[in-house]
């Protein structure tokens, strides 16, 4: 499993986690999001209430053996499956390759990004002129239509 933890041990931590944001949580708004196909498969299944988006670094950086998070196609594909609201992806490809962006809109998902590359207010306006729906910036989540990226 790619995450390193036995399948009681992903069982639990997504139980204590779900169990603090139920208690806690309020009104805030809470998406969950991970790098382990395995978390975000357990966790889109144990509960219906918040949404779960994929994150991958594209085949940036070495990942574990797991297809899935080897590429942006291969992370898109498993999103679709899974049913997650959609994906993370790293942002340096999808501004080198701005009709990314398109191919993984047209599967249905929510696009967001991060990286170094959202620190560059051009590459910023590029993603959203292509139809990104949100950027991380500076560990803060900014949603198109809702707070100004720029």
């Amino acid at each position: 499993m790619p995450s390193g933890l036995a399948e009681p041990d992903v069982n639990a931590a997504i139980d204590a986690i779900l169990r603090v944001v139920y208690d806690h949580g309020g009104g805030r708004s809470i998406m969950f999001c991970s790098e382990s196909p395995q978390l975000c498969l357990t966790m889109n299944l144990k509960q219906p209430t918040f949404p779960v988006v994929f994150r991958t670094y594209a085949g940036l950086r070495p990942t574990p053996h797991d297809a899935r998070c080897a590429s942006i196609q291969h992370g898109v594909r498993f999103a679709k499956t899974a049913n997650l609201l959609g994906v993370l992806c790293e942002a340096t490809p999808l501004v080198q390759v701005p009709a990314l962006v398109h191919t993984i809109k047209k599967e249905g998902l929510i696009l967001g990004t991060f990286g170094a590359a959202n620190l560059d207010t051009a590459n910023l306006a590029l993603q959203e002129s292509h139809g990104v729906d949100a950027i991380v910036l500076n560990n803060t989540m900014h949603v198109k239509n809702s707070l100004s990226w720029l």
